[in-house]
């Protein structure tokens, strides 16, 4: 079909009309379509189809005011192997139950992820499962307004009552930097992101607990923070490795700021040890090793999912926290053969 330039979209009566049925029947042909016969289907769906006619499910939904079977998933960027699996998990969870994933992206810019937010609404969601940027201190507005129920992922938020599903990043990160320790690692240094998120205060508490209850003493001049992207990470590392005094290990709060570390270490032909949070696509192949802070970003969104169904179904229930156990995993060329896991204690 050519658009001339008083084309304008077509809409059911259109179908009706050319189809020789009533409006109604049209309608069902897309909404319970088992309830007409093959016939009518047929001559509604081709009438459609010559007529460039679509359907809007959400329009319908809106008008008789029933749910949109959309769900909001906000992360902060789809790039990001543990936040694609995040989605993953959520999006096939969601179609099981025949909802669809609306996916938006923050930057892990607090401003990005209000109009994300706004965005998601303006299609009508009937949930929002999000991995905070900051605090999260905007979406307790969400909460005191009551519209939508809302599940945090992998960080919590510490400014709302919310239903939560996330790791013990302190745990996790004492677990990381006691295995430096362990190799026989004094000089330990931190390569951290933001320190306004809530993983990275406490993945921060777990670095300087390890290193507490090994009595050393902690080094602010190992510290780099505000770490957001694999270039940042490359350069701190860097600029840590020309200190008089640099150090022989670090321990990086992401996968993408242990990219950073793996990639000076490189460069500068250093023998840097690098333990480092989330799992690495090809982790297999990398040599030297490194240790990694493993959990299962598909489950974690399979369990996002369960919390905001069952929150749709029983609003009244209270607020729950699922914490996900996490391994250490020593992976790279030389531990193929010998590969090794630590459970979490």
């Amino acid at each position: 079909m050519t658009l001339g330039a008083n084309w304008k979209a077509a809409t059911l009566k259109d179908v009706a009309a050319l189809a020789g049925t009533t409006a109604m029947t049209a309608s069902r042909a897309f909404s319970k379509p088992e309830l007409l016969s093959e016939e009518t289907l047929s001559k509604v769906l081709a009438a459609a189809k010559q007529l460039g006619y679509r359907h809007n499910a959400l329009a319908r939904a809106l008008k008789q005011g029933v749910q949109s079977k959309l769900i909001g998933v906000v992360v902060p960027q789809v790039a990001n192997q543990i936040f694609a699996k995040l989605a993953y998990g959520i999006d096939t969870a969601l179609q099981e139950h025949g909802y669809r994933m609306m996916l938006a992206q923050s930057g892990d810019n607090v401003e990005w992820e209000k109009i994300a937010v706004n965005k998601l609404f303006s299609w009508r969601i009937d949930g929002l499962i999000i991995v905070p940027s900051g605090d999260g201190a905007f979406l307790k507005d969400l909460e005191s307004r009551g519209e939508i129920p809302v599940v945090s992922a992998a960080r919590p938020a510490i400014f709302g009552n919310f239903d939560e599903v996330t790791l013990d990043d302190v745990a996790g990160a004492e677990l990381a930097v006691n295995d430096l320790i362990q190799q026989g690692h004094r000089r330990i240094a931190r390569l951290g992101k933001d320190d306004s998120l809530t993983t990275a205060n406490r993945r921060m508490a777990g670095y300087r607990r390890a290193l507490t209850e090994a009595g050393i003493e902690f080094d602010a001049n190992l510290i780099r923070a505000d770490n957001m992207s694999i270039e940042d990470a490359r350069v701190s590392t860097e600029a840590l490795l020309s200190l008089e005094d640099p150090p022989t290990a670090i321990f990086a709060e992401s996968n993408l700021l242990t990219i950073g570390a793996l990639r000076a270490a490189s460069e500068q032909k250093s023998a840097l040890a690098v333990n480092g949070f989330d799992d690495l696509d090809l982790s297999d192949l990398l040599a030297p090793s490194c240790g990694l802070v493993s959990y299962d970003a598909v489950k974690m969104g399979q369990i996002s999912c369960d919390l905001m169904l069952s929150r749709i179904a029983q609003p009244e229930l209270l607020p729950r926290r699922v914490v996900m156990p996490s391994t250490l995993n020593r992976t790279g060329k030389e531990n193929r053969n010998d590969f090794y896991s630590v459970a979490l204690q």
